[in-house]
C-alpha cells in the first residue's frame, strides 16, 4: 500500500534543529526578522561588519520557503517581462531589477565557494516551457531583452526539438538557460545558517514579532517573548508584511 509522503525529500539529510537557547536579549545593532535565505544573509554580512545581530524567526529555524522550495537557482524569471518593468518604472529602473537577478546567480556560486558550503551546487541549465503556442514568441522577445540588458545567455527549442530538453509533448517550446543553476535547498540554508552563527550572531526562534515601533534611537520590536531596542530592522519575510500591512 503506497503511503502519501508529507515532508520533502531534502529534509531527510538535515539534523533536526534544537530549539533556541538563547535568551532575548535587551538591544542590538539590528534586529533581523525571518530567518530565511534573506535574513540570513544579511545577518551573515552585518556581523561580519561587527555588527551585533539577532535574527528573530515566528516559527522553526528556516520553517518557510527557504527550506521548502525545488533548489532552482536562476536569473530570467522575474515575474514581469522586461518591457513591463519599462513600462512600470522606466528604463534604467528595469535595467537594474534585471541585472539584480543575474548578480545574484554570480553571488550565490561565489558565497557557497568561498564558504565551502556542501549543498550539491551544481550548473545544470534550465528549461522554461511555452504553456501556449502564443507563448513562444513572446518568451523569446523577452529573453532577447533579458541578453539585451543584462547578459542573460539562452537559447530557443521549438516543440519539435523540446524532447531534447525535455521529456514531455505538454509545452509548445521553451527557452534554455544554459547557465541556472540548482543546489539541495536545506543543505545551503543550513550552511547559512552555521556561517551566521560562528559569525557571532544570536538566532532565535519561535519568536513572533508582533510589532515594530520607530523612536529617537532607533527601533522598539514587540515580540512574544518581551522587548528589545534596535538600531535598526530588517524584515526578511514577506508573511510579516501582510500580517502587518496598514499598521
Amino acid at each position: 500500500m503506497n503511503k502519501i509522503k508529507f515532508i520533502p525529500w531534502w529534509h531527510e539529510d538535515l539534523p533536526t534543529l534544537a530549539g533556541s537557547k538563547h535568551h532575548l536579549p535587551r538591544e542590538a545593532d539590528v534586529v533581523i526578522v525571518g530567518s530565511g535565505y534573506t535574513g540570513l544573509s544579511a545577518a551573515l554580512t552585518l556581523s561580519r561588519a561587527g555588527r551585533g545581530v539577532v535574527v528573530l524567526e515566528a516559527r522553526e529555524i528556516g520553517f518557510g520557503a527557504s527550506t521548502r522550495n525545488g533548489g532552482q537557482v536562476g536569473s530570467g524569471n522575474q515575474k514581469f517581462t522586461v518591457q513591463k518593468l519599462i513600462d512600470l518604472y522606466g528604463r534604467d529602473k528595469a535595467k537594474a531589477l534585471v541585472n539584480a537577478g543575474t548578480d545574484m546567480l554570480r553571488y550565490i556560486a561565489n558565497l557557497i565557494k568561498t564558504e565551502n558550503i556542501h549543498c550539491h551546487f551544481k550548473t545544470v541549465g534550465r528549461f522554461r516551457g511555452a504553456a501556449q503556442a502564443r507563448h513562444y514568441d513572446m518568451m523569446a522577445k523577452d529573453m532577447e531583452d533579458m541578453k539585451r540588458f543584462a547578459g542573460v545567455e539562452f537559447f530557443m527549442v521549438s516543440k519539435g526539438e523540446q524532447h531534447n530538453e525535455v521529456g514531455t509533448d505538454q509545452y509548445y517550446g521553451g527557452s534554455v538557460l544554459p547557465n541556472d543553476a540548482a543546489l539541495h535547498p536545506g543543505l545551503y540554508h543550513r550552511g547559512l545558517l552555521d556561517r551566521t552563527i560562528t559569525a557571532g550572531a544570536i538566532v532565535i526562534d519561535k519568536t513572533p514579532v508582533t510589532g515594530i515601533r520607530a523612536n529617537k534611537s532607533g527601533f522598539m520590536v514587540q515580540t512574544a517573548r518581551g522587548t528589545l531596542t534596535a538600531g535598526a530592522v530588517i524584515v526578511a519575510t514577506d508573511l510579516w508584511c501582510r500580517q502587518h500591512a496598514g499598521h
